[in-house]
């Protein structure tokens, strides 16, 4: 049987202010620091949010090497209801990251890793902030998941290094979401063992699927999608739990660009791991949203195009019920 989801609104707290033609919700969730936060400190995070029912990530995926991905930002979170969660997200510019909507409605307070590939590990490159300011969008709808999408801003600024890099996001994406194939990456489930016990990883596993055609994803997911989302998965493999946010990467001319960001799958457990060739997981399409990545990080992160020198920075049978993809 497969339930609806229910994610919790905004804290009535939240400042909504106006955005262009949308409004974009703002959130000061700390002050911002001069100092990185301490590996301890996250690792104590990421504990908490993973066990003792570690149900997190990429099924069929095959761990990352070091700078392989150097986009990846993993965020650990506490939630208002006293629970810590994880999400994924990708680095729009040293202060910001890239992430889901649905991963920042309830947040109180974050911590994120860039650089790493084993979330207990102390590698040279790998550093670790404290988020300080949450931006989502004003019209995210967390019945549909439309408009998915938010920036955490964080302090002190990241330094980038060969396994720190910014993502690259175009503003016309049509030739890249016509490819067949693409990466999906991330950190949590890989194979359920049990209802609700999910095994995962303490790596960052990624995954090659398929990059479907619009049609084919609307016909499955019953019509409920928009030209603003996009879907891909494959037999055995593709996104879980605690992917939320998380970059959907396509190869074009041997650099990845981002097209999509985890959003929501099926919450049937089998389907999910073994069956997203016929149940794909949905994405927020991220050049649709270059005008509020634009505004929500003041102008450190802009929308390329193929093939630019630079990245996205300014400088520098039955129904099937839609689950997000954060952990919890």
């Amino acid at each position: 049987m497969r339930t609806i989801p229910v994610l919790l609104v905004l804290v009535a707290s939240a400042l909504a202010l106006p955005f262009g033609e949308v409004n974009h919700v703002v959130r000061v969730i700390a002050e911002p620091s001069a100092l990185p936060a301490s590996h301890t400190e996250f690792r104590e995070e990421v504990l908490r949010a993973l066990n003792p029912n570690t149900t997190e990530l990429v099924y069929g995926g095959s761990p990352a090497p070091p700078g392989a991905f150097p986009q990846q930002v993993f965020i650990s979170y506490r939630a208002n209801d006293g629970k810590s969660y994880i999400c994924g997200g990708s680095l729009l510019s040293t202060t910001h990251v890239l992430t889901a909507a649905h991963c920042t409605v309830d947040m109180v307070s974050a911590k994120i890793m860039a650089g790493g590939v084993d979330i207990t590990s102390r590698s040279g490159n790998t550093q670790w902030r404290n988020a300080n300011r949450i931006v989502s969008h004003g019209q995210y709808d967390p019945a549909r998941y439309y408009n998915d999408i938010a920036v955490i801003e964080f302090s002190p600024a990241l330094v980038e290094n060969r396994d720190i890099q910014l993502t690259k996001i175009v503003e016309d994406d049509a030739e890249l979401v016509k490819k067949t194939a693409a990466l999906v990456t991330g950190y949590g489930v890989y194979h359920w063992q049990a209802q609700d016990d999910g095994i995962s990883s303490d790596e960052l596993l990624y995954s090659t699927v398929s990059l479907f055609p619009f049609k084919y994803c609307n016909t499955v997911w019953y019509r409920r999608l928009r030209d603003s989302q996009v879907c891909a998965g494959a037999k055995d493999k593709g996104a879980g739990p605690g992917d939320s946010g998380g970059p959907l990467l396509v190869s074009h001319n041997k650099q990845l660009y981002q097209v999509g960001l985890t959003s929501y799958g099926t919450n049937d457990q089998d389907d999910d791991e073994h069956h997203q060739d016929r149940w794909p997981t949905i994405f927020t399409r991220v050049s649709s949203f270059c005008d509020f990545i634009d505004r929500a990080t003041d102008g450190a992160a802009k929308c390329g195009r193929i093939d630019d020198n630079g990245p996205t920075p300014a400088s520098t049978t039955a129904p099937c019920t839609p689950k997000p993809r954060r952990s919890g």
